[in-house]
């Protein structure tokens, strides 16, 4: 029997969803759509990571919705949406949003549920389709990307919405 080979590269669904969220946000004023965001532990100050955060400017500050990609080979279980609601609520995060390729337990969606988290499904999140040309983001001062690096010459976040 011939085994089907799949060209598409491992996180590449993922990718594409980003993309689609980038170009659905886009043309509003003060949405900022950042993939690989680094933000304080509130009790370490240690940078943790978000997949991707949504920043919203409001006249109260910035509003925050961090997503979670799980590209797991099994569905997603309670133990992963506790540790996301954990992360949200130790940097920040007003509102979490679990994006998964293979789904969730019956559990993991009531516990998410109880936490105020969003669970969603891959295919359901690649249906949310806008067609406009993404733009080009830069990482803002004081947040950091995976290798640790500042951007110079932006202003962080919090100072823009200050």
């Amino acid at each position: 029997m011939k085994e089907t080979v799949s060209l598409e590269r491992p996180g590449q669904r993922f990718h594409n969803f980003v993309a689609i969220l980038e170009r659905m946000f886009a043309h509003q004023d003060g949405m900022i759509v950042a993939s690989s965001l680094r933000l304080p532990d509130k009790g370490t100050g240690r940078l943790r990571e978000h997949d991707v955060v949504i920043i919203r400017r409001t006249h109260h500050g910035p509003n925050l919705t961090a997503i979670e990609c799980r590209d797991q080979g099994r569905m997603v279980g309670v133990p992963q949406i506790e540790a996301f609601a954990k992360k949200c609520e130790k940097t920040g995060v007003h509102h979490g949003i679990v994006v998964a390729a293979n789904g969730f337990t019956s559990t993991a969606r009531t516990k998410a549920k109880a936490l105020n988290l969003t669970c969603m499904e891959l295919a359901e999140a690649e249906s949310c389709h806008h067609r406009r040309p993404v733009p080009q983001l830069h990482r803002d001062r004081g947040l950091r990307s995976r290798g640790g690096k500042r951007a110079k010459g932006r202003e962080s976040i919090y100072g823009l919405y200050a």
